[in-house]
C-alpha cells in the first residue's frame, strides 16, 4: 500500500511539472510573438516619423523579448525623437549587449551614433548660495540631486525643466530652466524663503560667463534699431553725392551750351540739362538731409536687453528690440 501511495504521489508532480513546463513554454512563446509584432509595428512608425509612438513600442518589445538589436533602435528612436540624454543610456546599454553577444557591427554603430550626440546633449548645473542652509533637499524634475551632484553637469534631455530646493523649516525655491541641444545651463540658488509654504522664484541670471558647449545668459546690448539708422544714413549719403555729381554735370553743359540763363541756347540738349542739375541738386539736399538726421540720431537710441542662447548648433536672440 505505501509502495502504491508513493507511486501515484511520483506520477502526480511529474504531471504537474510537464504541465507548468509546458505552460511556461507556451507563454514565452506568446512573449515572443508579441515582442514581435510590438517591434514591426515600432519600425514602421519610426519609418514613418511618428518616433513618439514608435519608441514606447520598442521599449515594450524589450521587456517582453529582450535582444541587442532591439536596445540599438530605442536608442536610434529616442535620438530621433530629440531625446538624446536618454539616447546615450540607450547606447551605453546596446553597447555592453553587443559586446556580450561578440556583435562588433552592433558595438561599432552603437559607439559612432554615441560619439556623435554627446557633445549635444544638454546640461543642467545647480549650485547653493550661502542663504540655503545645510541639508536642502534638491531636485531638477522628479530627479533627486544629492549633494555630490551640486555644480556638476548633470545630462538632461532637450525642454523645459523645473528646478525645486527645499529645507526642514523653510519655503519652497522653484526656478524653470529650459535646454536646447548643446546647452549648458548654470543655476545658482541664492537662498530660501522663510517657511511660509510659498515657493520663490529666483530672477534671471545678471550676466553669466558663457560655457563651453553651448549656454544660456542674459546680455545687454545695442538696439538693432542703431545698425538700421547707420545704413539708411550711409545710403543717403551716398544717393546724395551721386545726384549732386550729376548735378554739377548738368549744370556744366547748361552753362557751356545756352547763354543769357535759357533764353538764348543752341541746342534742346541745353534746356534739358538745365532741368536735369536743378532736379538733381534738390534730390541731394534731400538725401543729404535724410542722411544726416539718421546719423544725428544715434546717439538717442537706448539700448535693449536681450537674452542670448548659444549652442553647438544654434544661436538665437531673444528680447526687446
Amino acid at each position: 500500500m505505501r509502495l502504491a501511495a508513493s507511486s501515484l504521489l511520483l506520477a502526480a508532480l511529474t504531471v504537474a511539472m510537464l504541465s507548468h513546463a509546458s505552460t511556461a513554454r507556451a507563454d514565452a512563446g506568446s512573449d515572443r510573438l508579441l515582442a514581435q509584432g510590438l517591434f514591426d509595428e515600432g519600425l514602421k512608425l519610426m519609418d514613418a516619423g511618428r518616433y513618439p509612438e514608435a519608441c514606447p513600442k520598442f521599449v515594450e518589445s524589450q521587456r517582453l523579448d529582450p535582444g541587442g538589436g532591439t536596445l540599438l533602435n530605442i536608442a536610434l528612436c529616442h535620438e530621433k525623437e530629440g531625446r538624446l540624454a536618454t539616447a546615450t543610456l540607450d547606447y551605453d546599454e546596446a553597447i555592453a549587449q553587443a559586446v556580450k553577444d561578440k556583435r562588433s557591427d552592433r558595438e561599432t554603430f552603437a559607439r559612432t551614433r554615441l560619439q556623435q550626440i554627446a557633445p549635444l546633449v544638454p546640461h543642467i548645473a545647480v549650485t547653493l548660495g550661502k542663504g540655503v542652509p545645510e541639508g536642502a533637499s534638491v531636485r531638477i524634475d522628479d530627479t533627486p540631486v544629492p549633494p555630490a551632484a551640486l555644480g556638476v553637469p548633470l545630462p538632461f534631455n532637450a525642454g523645459k525643466h523645473v528646478v525645486t530646493a527645499t529645507a526642514p523649516g523653510r519655503g519652497t525655491f522653484k526656478q524653470e530652466v529650459l535646454v536646447r541641444d548643446g546647452d549648458l545651463r548654470r543655476l545658482d540658488i541664492p537662498g530660501l524663503p522663510p517657511g511660509d509654504g510659498s515657493p520663490s522664484v529666483a530672477p534671471p541670471p545678471a550676466n553669466p560667463a558663457p560655457a563651453l558647449g553651448g549656454s544660456t545668459y542674459d546680455r545687454k546690448g545695442t538696439s538693432p534699431v542703431v545698425p538700421a539708422l547707420w545704413i539708411t544714413g550711409g545710403v543717403a549719403f551716398a544717393a546724395s553725392l551721386v545726384t549732386g555729381t550729376w548735378a554739377l554735370v548738368s549744370w556744366a553743359t547748361y552753362k557751356a551750351d545756352c547763354v543769357d540763363g535759357r533764353a538764348f541756347c543752341r541746342t534742346q540738349d541745353g534746356k534739358d540739362a538745365a532741368d536735369t542739375a536743378r532736379t538733381m541738386a534738390i534730390a541731394s539736399t534731400i538725401t543729404l538731409g535724410v542722411g544726416a538726421v539718421a546719423w544725428l540720431a544715434i546717439p538717442f537710441i537706448p539700448n535693449t536687453h536681450t537674452t542670448v542662447r548659444a549652442g553647438l548648433t544654434h544661436v538665437s536672440v531673444e528680447g526687446s528690440f
